[in-house]
C-alpha cells in the first residue's frame, strides 16, 4: 500500500498540529505602580503600634463626644463608653479612629444597629474590612450580615508573606526561572525542527503521487523517506508538548502567589501527564512500521487532547495568583489611604471629597476580588475533575468563563489604578503626604 494513501496517519498528525498550535499563555499587564514596601521593619512597626496606641486614648473621649453630639443610637454610645482594660473603647479597638465610624454611619443608615450589635471581636473583625467589604456587607441587611461575619476571624499578619502565599528561598526561584528559559529554549528549537519535518514530509507525499507502481525502487525509496519524517515529526511533536507543559511547571514553581497545596496538585498531575507523553515518545522512537508510528502518534494526540483544557486552566491560575497579588496590595494601599485621610483630618484638612474617591477605589477592589473568588472557584472545579469521567466541553466552558472573569478583574484593577493616582494627587495638592498603615491583623475565614 502506498504510504501517503494511509488518511489514518494524516488525521493524526493534523490532530498534533492543532493541538500544538494552541496558544495558552495568558499575559496580562498589571499596573507595575501599584507596589509597596515588603520589607517594613521591626523597629518601625513597634513606632507605629505605639503611636497607634496613644492616638486610640486620646481618640477615646473623642469618640465619647462623637457619640453623643451625631445621633449615634444608644447601643453605639453604650459601646463607645465601655472601657477596655487598656482603656480603649470597643468602637475605637476596632475602627482605629472616630472619623472611620463617623464615615461608616454617615454611608449606611444600617450600619448603626448592624455594628451595636456585634461582639467585640466581630467589631474588630468589620474594622478591619475594606471600605468596599463593609459596604457590601450592610448592603445584606442586619441578620444575614451579623451572620456573613461570623465566617471571618482575624489573625495577626505576618511580614515576610503580607503579599506571598508562600515564602521561597531565592535560589530555588533563580533555578525555577533558569529552568523555564531553558524549556523556552528548547520549544523554539524543536519547533524550528518540527517545521523542518512538517516541510520535508509533505514534500515527500507529493512526490510519491507520482508513483503508479508501489514496487518501483524509487516509489519504496520515497516511502522509507516519508516514514522516517513522521516518525521525526511525531517526536519532535511530543517533544514540543513536554517543552511546553515544562514551561507552565516551572511557573508554578517559582510563584509565590499560589497555595502551597495547590502548586503541589498542579505539578502532580504536569508530572504525570509529561510522564504519558515521554512513553509515547518512547514507543516512536522504537516504532519499525507505519502501524506502530500511527499507535504511538495516536497516543501523544490522546494525551495532548485530554489535557488540553486542563493545561489552559493551570495557565489560568497562575493569572488568578497574579491578580491575587495586586488584590493584595491594593487593599494594603486603601489602608495607608484611610491612614493618611484620618491625619489629615486632625489636622483640620478637609478631606470629604477625597473620601468619595476612596470610596469609589475600594468599591473597585472589592469587584475585582469578587470575580477573582469565582475564578478560583471554578479553576479549583476543573483541577479536581476525575480526568475519566471529564465532559471536555464542560471544562472547556469552564475555563474560558474563569478566563473572561480574571480579564473583567484585570480591567477593574487598572480602573482602580487610575483611580489611586487621582486620590494621591489629591491628598498631595491638599496639603498631606501618604503615611503607612498600621496593621497588625488581616481578616481571615474561620
Amino acid at each position: 500500500m502506498i504510504f501517503t494513501g494511509d488518511k489514518k496517519m494524516k488525521k493524526i498528525i493534523g490532530i498534533i498540529m492543532m493541538l500544538l498550535m494552541v496558544a495558552t499563555t495568558l499575559p496580562l499587564a498589571f499596573a507595575d505602580n501599584v507596589t509597596d514596601d515588603e520589607n517594613t521593619s521591626t523597629a518601625n512597626r513597634g513606632s507605629l503600634q505605639r503611636q497607634a496606641r496613644a492616638r486610640a486614648l486620646q481618640a477615646g473621649q473623642n469618640m465619647r463626644n462623637f457619640g453623643n453630639n451625631q445621633g449615634i443610637g444608644k447601643e453605639v454610645r453604650e459601646m463607645a463608653q465601655q472601657q477596655g482594660q487598656n482603656g480603649t473603647p470597643r468602637l475605637i479597638a476596632a475602627f482605629a479612629h472616630s472619623k472611620r465610624l463617623e464615615r461608616v454611619f454617615n454611608h449606611s443608615p444600617k450600619a448603626r444597629g448592624i455594628v451595636g450589635n456585634l461582639t467585640e471581636e466581630k467589631a474588630r473583625v468589620f474594622g478591619k474590612l475594606t471600605r468596599g467589604q463593609q459596604n457590601k456587607l450592610l448592603g445584606k441587611g442586619k441578620d444575614l450580615a451579623i451572620k456573613e461575619l461570623g465566617k471571618y476571624k482575624l489573625k495577626p499578619i505576618d511580614m515576610k508573606k503580607l503579599f506571598k502565599k508562600r515564602v521561597i528561598a531565592k535560589e530555588k526561584i533563580a533555578f525555577a526561572k533558569e529552568k523555564f528559559e531553558k524549556a523556552k529554549g528548547n520549544y523554539l528549537r524543536l519547533n524550528n525542527k518540527y517545521k523542518e519535518k512538517k516541510g520535508l514530509y509533505q514534500d515527500a507525499r507529493d512526490r510519491l503521487k507520482g508513483c503508479k507502481d508501489s514496487d518501483n525502487e524509487t516509489c519504496e525509496e520515497i516511502e522509507a523517506e516519508i516514514q522516517a519524517n513522521a516518525q521525526e515529526f511525531v517526536i519532535n511533536g511530543g517533544n514540543m508538548a513536554i517543552e511546553h507543559l515544562e514551561k507552565i511547571k516551572q511557573k508554578v514553581e517559582a510563584s509565590e502567589d499560589m497555595d502551597e497545596d495547590v502548586v503541589l496538585d498542579i505539578i502532580a498531575k504536569l508530572d504525570e501527564t509529561i510522564a504519558n507523553i515521554q512513553d509515547a515518545i518512547a514507543k516512536a522512537e522504537a516504532a519499525e512500521t507505519k502501524t506502530e508510528l500511527q499507535e504511538a502518534a495516536r497516543e501523544i494526540g490522546a494525551v495532548l487532547k485530554r489535557t488540553r483544557n486542563k493545561e489552559r486552566a493551570y495557565a489560568a491560575s497562575l493569572v488568578n495568583a497574579k491578580v491575587w497579588n495586586v488584590i493584595k496590595r491594593s487593599e494594603h494601599l486603601e489602608k495607608k489611604l484611610d491612614t493618611t485621610l484620618d491625619r489629615m483630618a486632625e489636622k483640620n484638612i478637609t478631606v470629604e471629597d477625597i473620601e468619595t474617591k476612596v470610596d469609589a477605589f475600594s468599591d473597585k477592589i472589592t469587584s475585582a476580588k469578587d470575580k477573582y473568588e469565582d475564578a478560583k472557584e471554578i479553576l479549583t472545579e476543573v483541577r479536581e475533575m476525575n480526568k475519566e469521567d471529564v465532559d471536555k466541553e464542560e471544562v472547556h466552558a469552564l475555563v474560558e468563563n474563569a478566563r473572561g472573569l480574571l480579564k473583567e478583574a484585570h480591567e477593574e484593577l487598572k480602573e482602580a489604578h487610575k483611580m489611586l493616582v487621582d486620590i494621591v494627587k489629591d491628598i498631595k495638592q491638599a496639603g498631606g503626604k501618604l503615611v503607612e498603615a498600621e496593621e497588625e491583623y488581616e481578616v481571615v475565614e474561620e
